[in-house]
């Protein structure tokens, strides 16, 4: 019966995809812009809906249907549906039928980008259908502002008892009970706070900075740029823990970063374990990971090495000894760590499916999620899955899949994307000196159907060649490859800009080339 599911379910979406529709259609179409494969390679949040995985980025939300996520056939992606929001998203909250993105967009003004929010996208149909929640709704009197959502995105969701719970920047926590049809601005009541009559009540206040949330049963945890508040009482009154005005002082005692980016629990042996991932924030604190035991009477540094962008933990009877309901996962700037004691010891999960696929050590994982025995992250570098606890990887990326360098046949990428050429380099053009690792590299991007051996040079405009990057190195066939180039020469000097060219080259005679422009 599963397997008929699935064929009815791939002739529905094949439908969509290899069809468009008729004049006067124009609505169905519309509504169902689906695609298979990754929908992007720079991914963010990650979610479990209870029966699939769930990845967002760029603006594309992609669902794993079934396999490992290895091949454009496993994944399913939306983009520009019928209620989406405009730009990129920002947070994704999936759980059983309900779906939540959180949507902002960028604007140039006097040469200053700033972040406009877009509201929320919500589905009650796991993903079929969307109803998009323009800011307007959200803060009505904003109506007088140029942009309305202007420094105003949700960065995190929550679910919890029947009411939706969105950390929001001015504006501290949105909450709404039935679906997000009617939302309410909960604005904490702290001693100290700005005047509330004043008119930038959720400008003013750094405390008012909503970035990360967590809720379960009566409580709400929401992190901000001055610390962290709580509420026992479902948002009527607060308390909050921030960096104290002295400075430093004894740093096993005070509050971490007062920028709180990151906020989660799990019950270890029936006692509640809160878990934060701090910044440095108007000055004050420290990067690092911080934990309270105790609902905030005391807190304990677990690490300054490590910041934390999202959480998740192991389990008892996990398929490996040492993951445990201790096991503690954090998604970092430093790469994906881990900590089997409840945070007293950290170390770096190297993330790599081969010797040429792999994620760079020591730079930002953004998600982590953990299913059953599955173990997944995501990052600028795709979506990465362990069945083993992080001893083996299988890596997915977004990219354009291209025909392979020997054969000239289409490759088994994990993107839908077809191009017809043999090879391409991104991102085209970079900035060697960009501090954005993202941009300051590109990729050339090939792939194989037979194994051989591979040499790559990079040639000037007059054809002069300035860097060898690999020099008959093994390759196996049956795959995509990526190989990076820092846009330095053989002296490792960066080069001037301009137009360069790359050739590929198998010892069994196969070729091909590609131009990248450097501008930095």
């Amino acid at each position: 019966m599963g397997n008929i599911c699935k064929l009815l379910s791939w002739i529905v979406l094949l439908t969509f995809i290899l069809f468009p529709a008729h004049e006067g259609e124009a609505d169905v179409s519309n509504v169902f812009k689906l695609r298979s494969g990754l929908g992007a390679s720079d991914l963010a949040d990650i979610a479990w809906d209870g029966e699939k995985v769930w990845v967002a980025g760029s603006g594309t939300l992609s669902k794993m249907m079934w396999g490992e996520g290895h091949l454009a056939t496993d994944w399913i992606s939306l983009n520009s549906m019928t209620g989406f929001g405009r730009g990129s998203m920002t947070a994704l909250y999936a759980s059983e039928d309900i779906m939540v993105l959180a949507w902002r967009y960028e604007v140039d003004i006097d040469e200053k980008l700033y972040n406009i929010g877009d509201g929320f996208s919500i589905s009650l149909n796991n993903g079929e259908n969307w109803r998009h929640i323009d800011v307007l709704e959200l803060f009505p009197d904003r109506a007088d502002w140029s942009y309305p959502g202007g420094e105003t995105v949700s960065y995190d969701i929550a679910f919890s008892d029947g009411t939706l719970w969105c950390a929001t920047t001015f504006g501290f926590l949105l909450k709404s009970d039935d679906y997000g049809y009617t939302w309410t601005n909960t604005i904490p009541d702290i001693e100290g706070n700005p005047d509330e009559n004043a008119d930038n009540i959720n400008i003013a206040n750094p405390n008012y900075w909503g970035v990360s949330i967590c809720a379960y049963g009566d409580t709400v945890w929401v992190g901000t740029s001055q610390g962290m508040n709580v509420s026992f009482d479902r948002g009527k009154t607060w308390d909050n823990f921030s960096w104290p005005d002295e400075g430093f002082g004894d740093i096993t005692k005070q509050w971490p970063g007062n920028f709180c980016v990151a906020v989660e629990n799990k019950v270890v042996d029936g006692v509640n374990h809160v878990w934060v991932g701090s910044q440095p924030s108007l000055g004050k604190g420290l990067y690092g990971i911080c934990h309270t035991d105790d609902n905030g009477v005391t807190w304990k540094y677990k690490t300054t090495k490590y910041n934390a962008w999202n959480f998740a933990f192991g389990h008892e009877g996990a398929s490996d000894p040492a993951v445990s309901d201790s096991t503690v996962f954090a998604a970092s700037d430093s790469g994906l760590v881990v900590s089997y004691d409840l945070g007293e010891n950290w170390n770096i999960i190297n993330i790599n499916e081969s010797d040429n696929l792999y994620w760079e050590t020591g730079y930002r994982v953004f998600g982590v999620l953990v299913v059953d025995d599955t173990l997944w992250a995501t990052s600028s570098d795709g979506v990465a899955r362990s069945t083993d606890w992080g001893k083996s990887w299988s890596i997915s990326r977004g990219v354009t899949r291209v025909k392979t360098l020997d054969k000239g046949k289409l490759n088994v990428g994990v993107s839908s994307m077809f191009d017809d050429v043999k090879t391409y380099a991104f991102p085209n053009p970079f900035s060697p000196s960009r501090a954005d690792r993202d941009y300051s590299r590109t990729r050339i991007q090939y792939a194989l159907t037979e194994d051989a051996k591979i040499t790559i040079t990079i040639h000037d405009f007059s054809g002069r060649i300035i860097r060898e990057l690999i020099s008959g190195e093994n390759r196996d066939g049956g795959r995509d490859y990526q190989e990076e180039w820092d846009g330095r020469d053989s002296n490792n000097t960066i080069v001037p800009n301009g137009v360069y060219y790359y050739i590929i080259k198998t010892n069994k005679g196969d070729s091909s080339r590609g131009k990248i422009m450097v501008i930095d």
